[in-house]
């Protein structure tokens, strides 16, 4: 059997704290139907290539918890006489 894209997120501890606080029975439900895809279509790759915008998400041990870290960056690159704004 085939495992869901959303296994790469979604590890068993992860489901474990999904259980725990009422998330799971909804993720499973869109697993069972498949998940989501891992395929960039066309389309897709168009619409990711007109952003100037992207959001960055890291993970790190404190006490014994993992804490996400998502960030999100706007501007264009370097020397595009924008600036990038970075909000925590």
């Amino acid at each position: 059997m085939k495992h869901p894209v959303s296994d790469i997120a979604f590890t068993p501890s992860v489901k474990a704290v999904q259980e725990r606080l009422g998330s799971r029975k909804g993720y499973a439900s869109m697993e069972q139907r498949g998940g989501w895809s891992d395929v960039v279509t066309p389309e897709l790759a168009t619409f990711i290539g007109e952003r100037d915008t992207m959001f960055i998400a890291t993970a790190a041990r404190r006490r014994a918890a993992l804490h996400p870290a998502p960030r999100w960056a706007a501007g264009l690159l370097e020397g595009s006489g924008r600036a990038h704004a970075w909000i925590r």
